[in-house]
Formats: C-alpha cells, structure tokens, sequence
C-alpha cells in the first residue's frame, strides 16, 4: 500500500470562483457537511458568500472531511478551507 492514499486532499476556494476586483473577500457562510462525516466527491459540502451571492464548495474526491475554517470566516481565492482524507 502506497504512503500516498493517506494524504489529505484541500478544499480550495478555486482561483476562478469569481473575477477580483481589488481586495475583495469571501465569507464561508455554511458547512453542509460535518467535521468527520464521509463525503462523496462532487457533493456541496460548503457555501461562501461573494458580494451577497452565495456559491456552493463541492468535494473534490471521496473521503472523511476535515474542516479547516469555521463558519463566518473571510476567505480568499486559492484559500484551503478543509482536508478530506480519502
């Protein structure tokens, strides 16, 4: 078994979510998944609010989430909010 099946992958805040314009920041508004659950790749497990829009975080892979930032956090592009270990 290969070291690297344990490595955690990043939820990141993909660098094209939206177009800047200066310092703008998002919030993470929402975690619709708790920290620990089992996670299907492609599901919604986060919402992040960009100038009163909300945008939906989906996983990357399958695996155990591991929540990196709480609620009402700021958030930038290419920011990692949570881990998921597959």
């Amino acid at each position: 078994m290969s070291q690297e099946s344990h490595q955690p992958v990043p939820v990141v805040i993909p660098k094209n979510l939206w177009e800047p314009h200066g310092d703008e920041e998002a919030v993470l508004v929402g975690w619709q998944a708790q920290d620990g659950a089992l996670v299907e790749a492609g599901a919604v497990i986060a919402e992040i609010m960009v100038e009163k829009v909300t945008i939906d975080i989906e996983a990357p892979v399958t695996g155990r989430l591991a929540i990196v930032m709480p609620v009402d956090t700021p958030v930038h592009l290419g920011d990692v909010i949570a881990k998921i270990y597959p």
